[in-house]
C-alpha cells in the first residue's frame, strides 16, 4: 500500500473521518507502527541474530561465508551506521564505498575491506576467502526512514505487502484506545498480535536458503 492507501484504511477500521483524525496524527501512528514492524522483522529473520545490548545502536549479526559477496538484509528502511567483520580472532571495520571505486571485474578473496548496500543486498569487497560463524556483524539505525506525504511523494513501506496493514491497524488500534473503546481497541490489539506472530514465522524462515545473486567477481578496491 502506498501511504494513502494507508491513511484511508486507518480511517475505514477507526470508524472515522479525517476531521477527527487529523491526517498528521495518523502518520505519525502509521510511522510509529512502521518502525515496529521493522524491528520485529530484523529480530526474527533466520539469517541473523538481533542484539540490542552490545552498543547502542542495536545490532544485527549474521555468518561470514567464504566466496560470498552479497548478503541478504531483512528489510532496507533501517540505514546501516557500521559493518564489521570479525577475522583471525580480529574485528575490521570495513570502509563505506560506492561501485564506482570499484574498477573492473577479477577474482578476488581475502579480509573483507569495504562494502555497499543496494536495496536489500549488503555486498563486502573482497569476499571472505573463509566462513566465520558470527563473523559479520551489522550496526543499524534504530528508526526507519519515516513515510511521508506531499507533492509527487506517496511513500510505501519498504516491507513486504502483505504486512502494510500492520501499520493502519495499529494507527486503528491507537484511535480507539485513546477514545476509550475498550472493545475495539482489543480487537485490534489481537489481531496486532496475530500479525507479529505471522512476520515471526515468515521472516524466521525466509532467508534459510538464501544464495549470493552476484555471478561475477569484483576487482580489488584501491
Amino acid at each position: 500500500m502506498q501511504i494513502n492507501d494507508l491513511i484511508t484504511d486507518t480511517l475505514f477500521l477507526s470508524n472515522t473521518v479525517s476531521s477527527q483524525y487529523k491526517q498528521e496524527a495518523i502518520i505519525r501512528n502509521l510511522n510509529r507502527y512502521y518502525d515496529e514492524a521493522v524491528l520485529e522483522i530484523w529480530k526474527n529473520d533466520s539469517t541473523w541474530r538481533f542484539d540490542e545490548s552490545i552498543d547502542e545502536l542495536p545490532v544485527a549479526i549474521g555468518n561470514l561465508e567464504k566466496d560470498q559477496i552479497d548478503y541478504l538484509l531483512p528489510s532496507d528502511a533501517r540505514k546501516i551506521q557500521r559493518v564489521e567483520v570479525v577475522y583471525d580472532g580480529r574485528t575490521i571495520r570495513l570502509k563505506p564505498i560506492v561501485k564506482e571505486d570499484i574498477h573492473g571485474c577479477i577474482e578476488k578473496s581475502g579480509i573483507p575491506q569495504g562494502f555497499f548496500v543496494e536495496g536489500r543486498s549488503l555486498s563486502l569487497y573482497p569476499q571472505s576467502d573463509k566462513d566465520v560463524e558470527g563473523g559479520l556483524i551489522l550496526y543499524v539505525s534504530k528508526t526507519t526512514t519515516p513515510l511521508s506525504i506531499g507533492e509527487g511523494v506517496d511513500d510505501s513501506p519498504r516491507i513486504d505487502s502483505e504486512f502494510h496493514r500492520f501499520l493502519s491497524i495499529g494507527a486503528a488500534y491507537d484511535w480507539y484506545f485513546a477514545k476509550g473503546n475498550i472493545t475495539k481497541s482489543r480487537e485490534l490489539e489481537r489481531k496486532l498480535g496475530q500479525m507479529r506472530q505471522e512476520m515471526k514465522e515468515y521472516y524466521s524462515g525466509r532467508n534459510a536458503n538464501y544464495k549470493s545473486r552476484f555471478k561475477r567477481k569484483l576487482e580489488r578496491y584501491e
